[in-house]
């Protein structure tokens, strides 16, 4: 018996992958962290059922209880940093796992911050400055809030202190939040090694700088 071509097209044939949506993300927990306690290191264990395909991660907090605001993109990371919290203020967290299937059910959990903690340097004039993911493979969001309109710059240097990429050079941003993406290129579209990296922003006299790491 000589196999037709129907014949090895059936046994060629793999089925595909049927996913059902993930658990919530285990044993998640925020505390403050670095100078001043002023960040907040959110940190989350894989959940207990992937649903069969790989997961990425998603992050929100509000604030006091107010209105929840949309999901930010934490990519594979299991931790993640959210800068400029207020001092003496209660806030909430949320992580939940996501893949081709569809998310799953939030992890939830609080934090109220020290009472008399001097204010951030950057609350005054902008807030929720953050890289995610971080570490980050092939590009990463750069998110931040502005209390009123200005022109805004933000470069990516290395260690050595070079710039390497122009995200923004000065350009007039209104107030509200904005989000701006980093592909891992240098200013000639070349992808930049495997390394720590620094973001550098500026708001007229105001200058922030956050590291963010790249693994290739």
């Amino acid at each position: 018996y000589a196999p037709s071509q129907d014949d090895t097209a059936r046994s060629a044939y793999t089925a595909p992958v049927v996913c059902s949506t993930p658990t919530a993300p285990r044993n998640f927990v925020a505390q403050t962290t670095g100078l001043g306690y002023h960040t907040a290191r959110l940190m989350w264990d894989a959940p207990s059922s992937d649903g069969g395909c790989s997961v990425t991660y998603e992050h929100r907090h509000t604030v006091s209880g107010g209105s929840w605001p949309d999901w930010t993109d934490a990519g594979t990371a299991t931790q993640v940093d959210i800068d400029g919290l207020l001092s003496g203020t209660s806030y909430t967290f949320q992580v939940r796992a996501e893949n081709s299937r569809g998310v799953g059910p939030a992890a939830t959990a609080t934090l109220t911050t020290r009472a008399g903690l001097p204010t951030p340097p950057d609350s005054g004039s902008v807030r929720s400055f953050t890289a995610a993911p971080n570490p980050f493979n092939p590009q990463t969001t750069v998110r931040f809030h502005l209390p009123t309109e200005g022109p805004v710059s933000l470069v990516v240097y290395n260690l050595a202190g070079q710039p390497i990429r122009t995200l923004l050079a000065a350009e007039h941003r209104s107030a509200g939040s904005h989000a701006v993406v980093w592909d891992g290129r240098d200013a000639q579209g070349r992808p930049v090694a495997s390394g720590v990296y620094l973001l550098r922003w500026t708001l007229q006299d105001q200058i922030i700088v956050r590291k963010i790491t790249l693994l290739r």
